[in-house]
């Protein structure tokens, strides 16, 4: 899938039911479609959202077509709801790990350290 696009999760558009992760979109004509290439899964996202489409090729919305022809087309997850805090940002890389207090596993977000 060499035209696919990476946006930072959580998605607007959605994500994989299974995984609430995405690879991106592909475009036919002015119709964007996201894929989770891990589950073989396909979601519509809308039309002449993101204006890439233009710079297309015929040539490249019938190869994206055929990509998404062996995916399954489902219903994505919206947002996370509360199972993110307010305090994690979109453009941050996080690592999550499992933590143990008062004898209860807490699944904590902590933002990976960059070097400059």
């Amino acid at each position: 899938m060499n035209n696919v696009i990476k946006l930072p999760a959580p998605n607007y558009f959605g994500d994989c039911p299974k995984c609430r992760r995405n690879n991106g979109y592909l475009n036919i004509g002015r119709d964007h479609w996201f894929v989770c290439k891990k589950h073989g899964v396909k979601w519509y996202g809308g039309s002449n959202i993101f204006p890439d489409w233009r710079q297309e090729t015929e040539k490249t919305w019938r190869q994206n077509e055929a990509l998404l022809e062996n995916l399954m087309e489902v219903e994505p997850v919206r947002g996370w709801g509360h199972a993110v805090p307010s305090c994690i940002r979109p453009d941050t890389l996080y690592t999550a790990d499992v933590i143990s207090i008062a004898s209860r596993r807490i699944k904590v977000c902590l933002p990976l350290q960059q070097e400059l």
